[in-house]
């Protein structure tokens, strides 16, 4: 972190004090100071502070005097979008997270602890989100790519899916039948989320009878669906994965395409979870 912070600038988040305590010290005995935010709990109920509790303000000033942090602001993720069941609900949970973070750093600034920065960010509401007055930055990590999740959520269209999983056809074992070189290891396990229905472990792109029904390790099961597939061993097909940010996190490389043109670029981060 110290020697990341003689090369840019950059921020994290804190939502205990003891946590807060520690970088604080680490820094001071360095004679750094880093930006933080406070993370707030918006209804998802994982990480971040509950933003209605008696010791939410106490915290938060706490943050603002330790000598070796510098309180940027506040930072909310509405995971619970993931779980929507309608576009009325995405909309609702998009006002009521503003509404929350607007609220808090309104209490903030009347208790004396200035607020710059009001952060948020999920794929699935941020078409409601962004229509919300209060955020000053929004991060909406996995439109990067899309998946079919997002489009079972209707955040994004089969079109707009920029990451596909290239798979070949290893065996056929019935005219209705074939087996794919793409198991959990490529298209892991995570289902498809949203008011959509998107049964199975992706789309295979061009062919919308089939079904990825299963998943080894090492191969995909993969019906066709009340008819026969002209697909054959050595054929190769497109998939639009459920999930893309754990797709991309088992490759070493991604291939970008352009046209005709394509090219490889690395994924940085593979590996680096310790």
């Amino acid at each position: 972190m110290v020697a990341l912070l003689d090369r840019t600038r950059l921020s994290f988040i804190v939502d205990h004090p003891l946590v807060a305590k520690q970088w604080s010290d680490a820094m001071v005995m360095r004679g750094k100071q880093v930006d933080v935010l406070v993370k707030v709990d918006v209804g998802f109920h994982r990480c971040g502070i509950d933003p209605d509790a008696r010791e939410a303000m106490p915290m938060i000033k706490t943050v603002a005097s330790l000598p070796g942090l510098r309180l940027r602001g506040l930072l909310s993720h509405a995971g619970q979008a993931y779980h929507a069941h309608s576009e009325d609900q995405l909309r609702t949970m998009a006002e009521a997270e503003a509404r929350t973070m607007r609220d808090l750093a309104e209490r903030c600034r009347k208790n004396g602890v200035p607020i710059d920065e009001v952060s948020a960010g999920a794929t699935p509401p941020a078409r409601f989100s962004l229509l919300q007055d209060g955020f000053t930055e929004f991060r909406p990590g996995n439109y990067v790519y899309v998946d079919r999740t997002q489009v079972a959520l209707g955040a994004a269209t089969v079109d707009d899916c920029a990451l596909t999983v290239l798979a070949t056809v290893v065996s056929k074992p019935a005219a209705n039948r074939i087996i794919l070189d793409s198991g959990s290891k490529t298209l892991t396990n995570d289902g498809a989320r949203g008011f959509t229905p998107a049964p199975g472990y992706g789309t295979v792109i061009g062919h919308d009878d089939l079904v990825i029904e299963r998943l080894s390790e090492e191969h995909a099961t993969v019906k066709a669906v009340n008819r026969s597939t002209s697909l054959e061993p050595g054929d190769r097909v497109q998939i639009i994965p459920n999930h893309a940010c754990v797709v991309s996190n088992l490759v070493d490389q991604v291939w970008l395409v352009d046209g005709a043109t394509a090219g490889p670029l690395a994924v940085a981060a593979r590996g680096r979870i310790t």
